[in-house]
C-alpha cells in the first residue's frame, strides 16, 4: 500500500477546522499552533467542495462515510422508488443500477489530496440505504435507536458492520489517515447501556479491520456528543463507562461533539468529558478533536443564529487555552447556501465575520487582514494579477513581448486591454505554458529554448514575476519532446510535466512543489503513454474535463476531433482511469490554430477551453463537467493575430 499523505503528529497544537476547518490557537494558548484546514462532516456538503474549498486552502478534513459504502446497494429514485431490484445489493459488483459509493468517495478524498490537503480523518456513520429500506417497512429510522434485541433493526450487528467496514476501508485505505467507529453514537444510532455495549463491539471490529487493512492508520474514538439526555453530564459518564467496560476504546485521538445549542452548556459538558475519559481512561495524558463544533440553524430562537456563533467565538478565543489536550477544533456546517445563520460562510461564500475576528485575534496562518481568507496553493492557479480570478497571457512574436489579460471570473474580461508581464525577449522560447510548478499558489511560466533547456519565471501573484530573468530548471535535451504541458497527473497535489516524443510516446516529470531541484522530483521522466499519441496534432492541456475532480488530457486529432483521457489521479497504470478516448468534439476543431485549457473563467467551479482562430477571434467553450460542453462557443473578441502564443 501507497500512502501518499505524511501521517500528521497527534502532539501538534491547537488546530481548528471548521467542520472542519484548522486555525492557530491564540498566542497565549499553552498548546503550539501546528497548521490549519478544515473538513466536512458529511458526504452531503460534497457541492462545497469547489470555490470555499479553494479559498479557504484546506489542509485537514474530516468526512463521515456510511459503514457499508463498498457494498452495492440499490439506488433510489428522486420519488423514493426503489431502481435496482436484482437482489445483487450485498454483492461487491453490480450491473450498473446499483451504487458502490466508494468510487464517489474516492474522488472526493482525491480531491482533496489535489487541493493540498495533508491529512483525512474518516468517521463512520450509519447506513442512508437501510434508513431507506426501512422507511418500506414503515419502521421509522430517523432516531436509529432500534436496538439488535428489536425485530427492526435500524443498525448492523457487530459481525455485518464488520463485513461492510473491511470493504470500505479495503477501497478506501491508500488514502485515508484516521479511522473512526461512529459518528455521534449516542445521540443517534446506539444510545443507552445496550448502544454503548454494541459501540464497544464496533470498537473491537474497527480494530480488526484496521490491523488487517490497513496497519500504518491510526484511529479515534467514536464521535461522543454532548446532547445526550440534554447535555447532561452524568449521563455521558454513564454512557463512556458502558462503552469502556464492553471493550469499547479511545484510540490515539478522543473525538468530542461540544454542538449543543446552549453554548455554556458545551463549555460545562466539555469540561466534565474530559474528566470523565481521564477517569476512565487511567491517564490524563491523551489528545482530543472537538469534530464538530458549530449552532444549529434557525431564523428564529434564543440559542440561534449569529448570537450563538459570536458567544461561540468567545468560548473558543478564552477558554481552549485552558485545554491541553484539544488539538484540533473542526467546525460542522460550511453554509454557504444551505444553513446560512450556522454556516462557516454566509449565501455569499463570504467568511462571517465573527469567525474572521476569532482568525485575526488567533493570528491565523493564511488569513489577511482585510478579513477574507488568502487561499491555497493550486496546481491550476492562474491568477497573474491578484485578483482572485484567471487571467489569460499571450506573446507578441515581433517584439517578444509577453501581456496578461485579466478574468473577471463570469466568462469575459476585467479589463479590454492587456497588461505586459515582464520584459521583452520572450521569442527566444519556442514553448511557452502556465502553471503553479513552484508551489506558492502564484502560477508561474515554464519556457523551452529551441537549444533544449527548460526555464522557469515564478509569479509574484501581482502581476509581474520574482524572477525577472527566468530561472534554468532543466539544463538541456528537452528539445526532444515535440509537446508540452502541465497539471497535476500523478494526483499528488502538485504539478507535473506531460510531454511527448515525436515516436508518439508520452512521458511524465513529477515536480516537488517548491523551487527545490529545479521544482522536478526526480528529474526522470516516467513512461505513462506507449505509443500513438503522435495521431494527435495538438495536445491541449491538462485539466479535469470529466467533473469528478480528477485532472484528464485533452488532445485534437487533424481531423478537427476532440478527445478526453480520464486521469485516475494517481500512478497506477500510467495515471490514465481506462485508457480509452473519449470523443468530446464532434468535429470542428481543425478551425482554430489556438487550444488552451484554462480553469475558472466562466465561473470558478469550471473548466474551460479558449480557442483562437485564424482571423483573429477568441472563442470560449465551457465544459458541462461530465465531459462534454453546455453548449457552442461563445465569441471572446477578435483583433488576436497579433499574438502567436496563448496560454
Amino acid at each position: 500500500m501507497s500512502r501518499r499523505s505524511v501521517r500528521s503528529s497527534l502532539s501538534g497544537g491547537l488546530v481548528t477546522a471548521f467542520c472542519c476547518m484548522i486555525f492557530s490557537a491564540p498566542a497565549s494558548a499553552s498548546v503550539p499552533s501546528s497548521g490549519w484546514g478544515f473538513g466536512i462532516a458529511d458526504d452531503s456538503g460534497v457541492s462545497h467542495l469547489g470555490t470555499p474549498f479553494k479559498a479557504l486552502g484546506p489542509k485537514i478534513f474530516r468526512i463521515q462515510i456510511p459503514w457499508d459504502a463498498a457494498w452495492v446497494r440499490p439506488s433510489v429514485n428522486g420519488n423514493g422508488v426503489r431502481i435496482c431490484t436484482d437482489k445483487a445489493e450485498n454483492e461487491e459488483k453490480g450491473n450498473g443500477t446499483c451504487d458502490n459509493r466508494t468510487v464517489e468517495f474516492r474522488n472526493i478524498l482525491q480531491h482533496a489530496r489535489n487541493q493540498g490537503v495533508q491529512n483525512i480523518a474518516v468517521t463512520i456513520r450509519g447506513s442512508d440505504w437501510e434508513l431507506w429500506e426501512h422507511s418500506q417497512k414503515g419502521v421509522n429510522c430517523t432516531s436509529m435507536v432500534e436496538f439488535a434485541s428489536s425485530t427492526n433493526n435500524c443498525y448492523p450487528d457487530a459481525t455485518r458492520y464488520s463485513e461492510g467496514l473491511t470493504h470500505t476501508v479495503d477501497a478506501l485505505d491508500d488514502l485515508v489517515d484516521f479511522w473512526g467507529p461512529a459518528n455521534e453514537p449516542n445521540t443517534s444510532w446506539m444510545t443507552g447501556a445496550e448502544g454503548a455495549g454494541v459501540l464497544g463491539q464496533y470498537w473491537k471490529k474497527l480494530v480488526a479491520v484496521r490491523n488487517a487493512k490497513d496497519p500504518t492508520a491510526k484511529l479515534t474514538s467514536p464521535d461522543f456528543h454532548d446532547r445526550y439526555d440534554n447535555g447532561q453530564p452524568a449521563s455521558i459518564k454513564s454512557y463512556l463507562q458502558s462503552y469502556w467496560s464492553t471493550g469499547g476504546g479511545f484510540g490515539d485521538v478522543v473525538a468530542w461533539h461540544p454542538y449543543n445549542g446552549v453554548w455554556n452548556t458545551s463549555m460545562a459538558t466539555t469540561a466534565s468529558f474530559l474528566t470523565d475519559v481521564a477517569a476512565i481512561r487511567g491517564n490524563p495524558n491523551f489528545d482530543v478533536w472537538l469534530t464538530e463544533i458549530g449552532s444549529y440553524y434557525k431564523k428564529s430562537g434564543t440559542f440561534y443564529g449569529p448570537t450563538t456563533q459570536n458567544n461561540r467565538v468567545t468560548w473558543l478565543i478564552n477558554q481552549l487555552p485552558n485545554y491541553n489536550q484539544i488539538t484540533r477544533v473542526y467546525y460542522y456546517n460550511m453554509g454557504f447556501g444551505g444553513e446560512p445563520d450556522s454556516g462557516l460562510l454566509n449565501e455569499f461564500g463570504e467568511v462571517r465575520p465573527a469567525w474572521t475576528t476569532w482568525c485575526l485575534a488567533a493570528d491565523c496562518a493564511g488569513w489577511g487582514s482585510a478579513g477574507g481568507p488568502v487561499g491555497g496553493s493550486s496546481v491550476l492557479s492562474r491568477d497573474f494579477s491578484g485578483d482572485d480570478q484567471p487571467d489569460f497571457l499571450a506573446r507578441k512574436p515581433f517584439d517578444g513581448t509577453l501581456w496578461m489579460f485579466k478574468g473577471n471570473g463570469i466568462g469575459g474580461y476585467a479589463s479590454e486591454f492587456g497588461a505586459q508581464i515582464g520584459g521583452a525577449g520572450w521569442s527566444m522560447f519556442d514553448k511557452l505554458f502556465a502553471v503553479d510548478w513552484s508551489g506558492d499558489g502564484n502560477p508561474d511560466v515554464i519556457a523551452r529554448k529551441p537549444d533544449g533547456t527548460l526555464w522557469a519565471y515564478w509569479g509574484n501573484g501581482g502581476g509581474g514575476f520574482s524572477n525577472p530573468g527566468g530561472t534554468l530548471i532543466g539544463g538541456g535535451g528537452w528539445s526532444m519532446f515535440d509537446s508540452l504541458i502541465a497539471g497535476d497527473w500523478s494526483g499528488d497535489g502538485k504539478t507535473d510535466i506531460i510531454a511527448r516524443k515525436p515516436d508518439g510516446t508520452l512521458w511524465m516529470y513529477r515536480g516537488n512543489g517548491s523551487t527545490a531541484n529545479g521544482g522536478f522530483l526526480t528529474g526522470t521522466g516516467e513512461l505513462i503513454g506507449g505509443g500513438g499519441w503522435g495521431l494527435f496534432n495538438m495536445m491541449v492541456g491538462v485539466i479535469d474535463f470529466s467533473g469528478d475532480w480528477i485532472p484528464d488530457i485533452i488532445a485534437r486529432k487533424p481531423d478537427g476531433t476532440l478527445w478526453m483521457y480520464r486521469g485516475n489521479g494517481s500512478t497506477v497504470d500510467g495515471g490514465f482511469l481506462t485508457g480509452n478516448a473519449e470523443l468530446i468534439g464532434g468535429g470542428g476543431w481543425n478551425m482554430f490554430d489556438r487550444i488552451f485549457a484554462i480553469s475558472g473563467w466562466s465561473n470558478a467551479e469550471s473548466s474551460n477551453l479558449i480557442a483562437r482562430k485564424p482571423d483573429g477571434s477568441l472563442w470560449l467553450y465551457k465544459s458541462n463537467n461530465a465531459g462534454g460542453f453546455t453548449g457552442g462557443g461563445t465569441l471572446l473578441g477578435g483583433l488576436w493575430t497579433p499574438y502567436d502564443n496563448l496560454f
